[in-house]
């Protein structure tokens, strides 16, 4: 079975390396906020937990890519995450020279949110990324 349009098959299909902006354009970013336990900083960080996040989505079913504004960037999609579905928007601010500048990802609804937390600290265990998530279901 092959996705449709617009969709990144289920974690059990094999999964393309579709065109992704986001993943693109955090080589240059600065700073990014997740889950906002503080903000990522740093180029590898930040390209560190997106490519991290994109793992953990099942699928990435896209209801919008698009330039935004003069310097800006929006996705929007639906997803789960170890089942919970999960509603993702993901802003780009760009600066001057038209690289990622900062990085703002919004989840809902809450408790999809924490799981995908406490999913992310469990990935980066050990490691200072780790701080950036929640590390138990308090």
């Amino acid at each position: 079975m092959s996705a449709a349009p617009g969709r990144t098959p289920p974690a059990s299909e094999p999964r393309p390396e579709p065109h992704h902006p986001v993943l693109e354009e955090v080589h240059h970013v600065s700073q990014g906020s997740f889950i906002d336990n503080g903000p990522v900083r740093g180029p590898e960080a930040v390209h560190a937990v997106v490519t991290a996040a994109r793992e953990l989505c099942e699928f990435q079913d896209f209801a919008h890519t698009g330039d935004y504004g003069d310097n800006g960037f929006i996705e929007e999609y639906r997803t789960q995450v170890k089942g919970e579905p999960l509603h993702v928007v993901v802003t780009v601010a760009r600066n001057s020279a038209g690289e990622c500048e900062k990085l703002v990802v919004n989840h809902r609804p809450r408790n999809a949110m924490l799981l995908f937390s406490r999913e992310m600290h469990r990935k980066f265990a050990g490691t200072p990324l780790a701080e950036h998530f929640l590390a138990d279901e308090s």
